[in-house]
C-alpha cells in the first residue's frame, strides 16, 4: 500500500514538472499556476 501511495505521488509530481516546462507561459500569465494542479491534482489521484 505506501507504494502505491508514493506512485500516486510521483505521477502527481511528475504532471506538475510536465505544466511547468509545456506551459509556463499561460500559467504565468494567467498567474493560475497552483488552482490549475488543485483542479488536476483528484483526477490523477
Amino acid at each position: 500500500m505506501p507504494d502505491r501511495l508514493v506512485g500516486k505521488i510521483a505521477a502527481v509530481t511528475g504532471a506538475a514538472a510536465g505544466i511547468d516546462q509545456e506551459c509556463p507561459r499561460v500559467f504565468r500569465a494567467e498567474g493560475t499556476r497552483s488552482s490549475a494542479f488543485t483542479l488536476q491534482a483528484p483526477t490523477l489521484l
